[in-house]
């Protein structure tokens, strides 16, 4: 009996229904990630206006933001 690689493998499985409905749900995951990040460019400067924000305070506001994400 011949011992099958890693690739031939999944090679073998192939792609199905399930890794279609995965391939999306992670997709739209990284969508709304990405999202995220780009509207904080737009929200930040309103923020400044809106709130009397000095430079500072916004940056800190930024920092504060992606610290959040990377605590998750």
């Amino acid at each position: 009996m011949r011992k099958l690689t890693v690739e031939e493998v999944i090679e073998q499985i192939g792609i199905g229904r399930f890794q279609w409905k995965l391939l999306a749900i992670c997709g739209s995951g990284w969508a709304a990630d990405a999202m995220e990040v780009l509207i904080i460019a737009f929200v930040i400067p309103a923020l400044i206006k809106e709130w009397n924000l000095t430079s500072q305070q916004a940056g800190f506001l930024g920092t504060a933001i992606f610290l959040g994400m990377l605590a998750g």
